[in-house]
């Protein structure tokens, strides 16, 4: 019988990715080329070197083995940490599939909405997410899922800070989500939606604009009675050309208006997304409000403390009474964080089609991290809790100052004073 060294005897690993040796098998019958009778092929090595061949493939295999297991053990490790994640957050969290059913609930979900996994699972959130306006019924059942779903068609974070979530037992809740896609080797293949209970802050925001529309109701009634008796002032002095004492009245009247549309302002900032009108616009002289602004705001002693660089006149069309509450929050806030005796700059400039204005103290400054968070509402720096304030002058000044169609921007330093710069479109 002939002896035959085959080549196939030998085939690759099946662990190509792991361990490149070649298995060894022992020997088959075969035919020869051109012959129907079988022939033996017979490996012709040695019995020493058969018996380290096969030592060597089965430390190999035992090799792929313990990799396997560890691949095993390192995937529990992986899952068990992603649930106890889960399991732990706050908020309720829902996974959906690309067909917008439900695939997966935390315990934070369950607890929220009284829904179960097995009443969700493989069905539609439309059954529960509603839109703002909607009620209990069923008619309203998959408005707010809308938003929800657009994740899994444009791949992009969906945010909702007014939505409604139905309960099991039928109630309805206020909530604000996230929906955020969820990929794999770069597809969409869901989404994760995470959903917090708004009801408590929305009960707060009604207590807030209930109680603002109380004071500011408050602050009216005595406001109107002295402005009521400045303009009866104003008409008595008139026939006598008591031109001083006018200018006084009239002072008080004018302070009476800005202290009436700050009471505004207040009601403004109660509001959930605060918005400013502009309201009616007039042509003005802007060097003569910021004169103005000066001269009605500045105690009589304070008034060397100002230095004011503007041109005679720079006409522009504004609602005047909201740009000189900009004016006296900024003026306000330069003198109450500086000291007595340092200096307040006030500089009015016509940059092409726009107005500048640019009020620059030598106060305490502000720090790099309280910039960024100079124009929030109620944001007040550290360090100032002797000085009186709500932290609204800023908010309110931005606020009225885009509604113009402008800009405004703050420089500061710590201990080097603080520049705040306006721009108004000249129109």
């Amino acid at each position: 019988m002939a002896h035959v060294s085959h080549p196939s005897s030998f085939i690759p690993s099946p662990f190509p990715h792991r361990i490149g040796f070649q298995q060894w098998y022992p020997p088959r019958r075969t035919h020869m080329i051109g012959s129907s009778k079988p022939v033996a092929l017979v490996d012709t090595r040695d019995p020493q070197q058969q018996l380290h061949d096969l030592q060597e493939v089965n430390a190999q295999l035992l090799v792929a083995g313990l990799c396997q297991q560890n691949d095993a053990e390192q995937l529990r490790l992986q899952i068990d940490f992603t649930t106890t994640i889960m399991t732990s957050l706050g908020e309720g969290v829902y996974v959906i599939d690309m067909a917008g059913q439900c695939i997966y609930l935390n315990p934070a979900a369950e607890q929220l909405a009284g829904w179960r996994m097995a009443d969700l699972q493989g069905r539609s959130l439309e059954i529960i997410f509603l839109d703002t306006a909607s009620t209990p019924a069923s008619d309203h059942a998959g408005e707010g899922i809308a938003s929800v779903l657009a994740v899994l068609r444009t791949g992009e974070v969906q945010r909702q800070d007014e939505a409604q979530l139905r309960r099991r037992d039928g109630g309805v809740f206020a909530i604000a989500y996230s929906a955020a896609p969820m990929r794999m080797d770069g597809q969409v293949v869901g989404a994760v939606i995470s959903v917090r209970d708004m009801t408590q802050a929305q009960q707060l925001r009604q207590l807030r604009e209930e109680y603002l529309a109380l004071v500011s109701h408050d602050l009216r009634a005595p406001l109107s009675v002295m402005m009521g008796y400045a303009q009866l002032l104003v008409r008595r002095l008139e026939p006598h050309g008591l031109t001083r004492e006018i200018g006084h009245a009239q002072m008080m009247l004018e302070s009476g208006l800005r202290m009436n549309a700050m009471i505004q302002d207040i009601l403004d900032h109660g509001q959930t997304t605060p918005q400013i009108d502009v309201g009616i616009q007039t042509p003005t002289d802007l060097a003569l409000i910021v004169q103005q602004m000066i001269d009605q705001t500045v105690q009589p002693d304070q008034r060397d403390r100002i230095v004011l660089d503007a041109p005679p006149t720079l006409p522009i069309t504004i609602n005047q009474l909201q740009i000189s509450r900009v004016l006296v929050n900024l003026l306000t806030n330069a003198l109450k964080f500086s000291s007595p005796e340092q200096m307040v700059h006030i500089q009015v400039r016509q940059q092409a089609a726009e107005a500048q204005i640019r009020v620059t103290d030598q106060g305490i400054g502000m720090a790099p991290d309280e910039l960024l968070h100079a124009f929030e509402s109620g944001y007040r720096a550290k360090d100032v809790d002797k000085i009186t304030g709500h932290g609204l002058g800023l908010y309110s000044s931005r606020l009225i100052v885009e509604a113009h169609g402008g800009q405004i921007w703050v420089e500061s330093a710590v201990g080097q004073g603080t520049t705040v710069t306006l721009t108004l479109p000249i129109r």
